[in-house]
């Protein structure tokens, strides 16, 4: 089994006002609001056969960057072989990307976190 869990409570400042209601409003932010809590995902696999489990990722994911969340845990899966080797697959928030254009509009190259998906083998 696989699943994400809410482990992590981190702050995350808002914004007060977007540049636009539009993509740009996730990139430009012209005035910052206050913060709030924001619990970060760990992706975790579980034998439940022996009820041994492992958190597969390398670090935890911000549900808030990029689409604010709206993507995360739309593409998970898990596979096991009969090697008992785990083959797990989720989103994830980490991935570092330059961007320049964004849904046409232009940037100066800024540096953001963009949604992704990652893959990781193991065993119990």
């Amino acid at each position: 089994m696989s699943a994400y869990a809410a482990d992590v409570v981190s702050p995350w400042q808002t914004c007060a006002t977007p540049a636009s209601p539009t993509a740009v409003g996730r990139i430009n932010c012209l005035v910052l609001g206050g913060y709030i809590d924001n619990a970060r995902l760990d992706y975790a696999v579980a034998d439940l056969t022996t009820g041994a489990s492992n958190i597969v990722t390398r670090h935890p994911i911000n549900t808030r960057s990029q689409f604010g969340g709206g993507f995360i845990g739309d593409y998970t899966d898990i596979a096991v072989g009969s090697d008992d080797m785990f083959h797990a697959f989720w989103t994830d928030t980490n991935n570092k990307q330059t961007v320049t254009w964004w849904y046409g509009f232009q940037f100066v190259p800024t540096t953001i976190n963009q949604e992704d998906v990652v893959t990781q083998s193991g065993s119990f």
